[in-house]
C-alpha cells in the first residue's frame, strides 16, 4: 500500500517538474515571462497566454512540447488542485493502476528521466508480483503441511480410540472368565475329588487357582489340627 503511494507522489512531483521545465523552455530570454512562476507572484509582465499556447495541455503537440505520462496529471487538474485528499486517492489510484499492470500503458516521451522512471516502475511491479507469488506459494504450502498433519493426526487419534476399545473389551472378557472361574471352581473341586474328571486339564484362571491352593491348605492342615485337640483333651 505504501508503495503505491510513494509512486503516486513522485509521478504527481515529477509532473509539476515537467510543467515548469516546458515553461523555462518557452521562456528562455523572452520578455513577458517574468522572474518566477510562482503563484504568489502578482507581477502582471507575465504572460499567461504565452505560456499555455507553447506548452499545450488540453489539446497536446508533441511537436512544442511532450509530457509523455504526465500529460494526465496536468489534464485531470491534480497538479493544479488544492483538494489534498483529491490529490492523494488520484496518485494512490494511478501508482496502482500502473505497478499492477508493469508499467503496459504508460506512454513515454524522449525524456530520459521519464524513460527511467518508467522502466523502475515496471520493475517494482514485476518483483512486487513474484514476492506476492511467493508468499502464497508459501502460504499454500504451510495450508497443505498442517491439512497432512491434521488428517494423520486424525488418523493415529481413531486408531488410538480404536485400540483403547478393543483393549477395554479384552480386559472385560478376562475380567468375566476370572469371575465364571472363581464361581465355579468349587462345583469343579468337588468333582475332581469324585473323579469325574481330572483337576488339571482345567484352564484355571488365577483367582481360582489361588482359590484352590488355600483349600489344600487347609485340608492338609485339618488332620493336624484333630490330633492336637486330641493331645490336648488327654
Amino acid at each position: 500500500m505504501f508503495v503505491f503511494q510513494v509512486i503516486g507522489a513522485f509521478w504527481y512531483f515529477f509532473s509539476i517538474q515537467r510543467e515548469t521545465a516546458c515553461w523555462h523552455l518557452v521562456c528562455g530570454n523572452r520578455s513577458g515571462c517574468g522572474n518566477s512562476f510562482s503563484c504568489a507572484n502578482t507581477d502582471s509582465s507575465v504572460n499567461s497566454t504565452l505560456l499555455h499556447e507553447s506548452c499545450p495541455v488540453n489539446a497536446p503537440n508533441t511537436t512544442k512540447f511532450y509530457f509523455g505520462i504526465f500529460l494526465e496529471a496536468l489534464q485531470s487538474g491534480i497538479a493544479q488542485s488544492s483538494n489534498l485528499p483529491q490529490k492523494l486517492f488520484y496518485c494512490f489510484w494511478w501508482g496502482l493502476r500502473n505497478l499492477s499492470s508493469f508499467g503496459q500503458g504508460l506512454q513515454t516521451s524522449n525524456y530520459l528521466w521519464e524513460s527511467c522512471f518508467s522502466i523502475f516502475i515496471s520493475i517494482l511491479g514485476l518483483l512486487l508480483f513474484l514476492y506476492f507469488l511467493e508468499n502464497l506459494k508459501t502460504y499454500i504450502k504451510l495450508a497443505t503441511k498442517s491439512s497432512d498433519k491434521n488428517g494423520k493426526t486424525s488418523k493415529e487419534e481413531h486408531k488410538n480410540r480404536r485400540g483403547k476399545r478393543e483393549e477395554k473389551k479384552r480386559k472385560r472378557k478376562d475380567q468375566l472368565e476370572s469371575e465364571e472361574a472363581v464361581s465355579m471352581f468349587p462345583t469343579r473341586l468337588a468333582l475332581q475329588e469324585r473323579k469325574v474328571f481330572p483337576l488339571p486339564s482345567l484352564k484355571v484362571q488365577a483367582m481360582g487357582t489361588r482359590y484352590y491352593r488355600v483349600h489344600q491348605l487347609h485340608k492338609s492342615i485339618t488332620p493336624l489340627l484333630v490330633q492336637a485337640e486330641t493331645y490336648v483333651s488327654c
